[in-house]
């Protein structure tokens, strides 16, 4: 996710998306508090940002994207939509809760039709979930905007910034992704069945970096797209050194080895661990008693 969110030339974000793409990073999405840009601007940016793809794509030989925020009212929205595709793009962000399932719904019709990937993201959802005596869970949440037909969706990364329940965080990535969800014995969540209604990817985000990769491969699996903001971007070296070290660290917690002992190894890992070190033995901490389900059966 591009830092920093505001102030940036559309030629200056290039660059990042660039530099990110180029380094290691699969996708580069706006934040979705970038605002205020105006139309023309909008196109001037998904026009260079697309460009950077492409040339981070024939440096690197992967499949990159670059995910622009589309959010504006519902004309503008399609007509952003419709840049994209134009320009080559596969994918564009959407703030639902801000824009309304109406207009999501709207949007889903019109991405179908572009063959776009619909990524939604959840700000301003904490004015509704975070309170335990009022409000609507984050659960409720997830499945509208699968109902609504969404691809991708924010939800809680259950560390970081913005934190989060992993019993609950289970049971919405258990929804997002599975056919049936059966009621897990003493809780409160009913047994949902999605029949062929297609999955939704999770996506966790918000105040993350490498050291709290291996918490976050334990609690999800691989089954989700994991984003870094300033745990990239916020690296002493840069963001291709800030891009290693993720790589680095989810290495080391996909095969079981500490990040402590990876960053033996890994210069770049070995940076961001001493830049953030007063966060390194909470996030290497024993991990929790819970284990939520993952890799569940999925219909594609």
């Amino acid at each position: 996710v591009i830092k920093p969110r505001l102030g940036l030339t559309p030629a200056e974000q290039a660059s990042l998306v660039e530099e990110a793409l180029s380094s290691g990073c699969d996708l580069v999405e706006d934040d979705e508090k970038l605002a205020g840009q105006g139309k023309h601007l909008f196109d001037e940016r998904v026009t260079l940002c697309l460009e950077a793809q492409r040339r981070a794509e024939a440096r690197t030989g992967l499949r990159l994207g670059y995910i622009p925020n589309i959010t504006a009212p519902m004309g503008e929205m399609l007509r952003r939509a419709e840049t994209v595709a134009r320009n080559g793009g596969v994918s564009v962000a959407v703030d639902v809760l801000t824009a309304g399932w109406a207009a999501v719904q709207e949007l889903r019709l019109a991405s179908e039709g572009l063959g776009l990937i619909l990524h939604a993201n959840r700000v301003t959802h904490a004015v509704l979930t975070r309170s335990n005596d009022s409000g609507i869970s984050m659960l409720a949440l997830a499945k509208l905007c699968r109902l609504a037909g969404v691809d991708e969706l924010h939800i809680d990364p259950v560390v970081g910034k913005t934190g989060g329940d992993a019993e609950e965080a289970g049971i919405i990535q258990a929804n997002l992704t599975a056919n049936q969800v059966e009621q897990p014995v003493g809780t409160p969540y009913f047994t949902q069945r999605w029949g062929d209604m297609e999955p939704v990817l999770p996506v966790v985000a918000g105040g993350l970096s490498p050291l709290t990769l291996p918490r976050i491969w334990q609690l999800f699996g691989n089954n989700v797209m994991i984003q870094f903001g300033g745990g990239i971007y916020g690296h002493p070296l840069g963001i291709a050194a800030g891009t290693r070290a993720v790589r680095q660290a989810l290495d080391a917690a996909m095969n079981g080895c500490s990040l402590t002992v990876a960053a033996r190894t890994n210069p770049e890992l070995q940076v961001a661990l001493d830049a953030w070190r007063f966060a390194a033995q909470k996030h290497e901490a024993t991990p929790p008693k819970l284990q939520v389900v993952r890799n569940l059966p999925r219909t594609c």
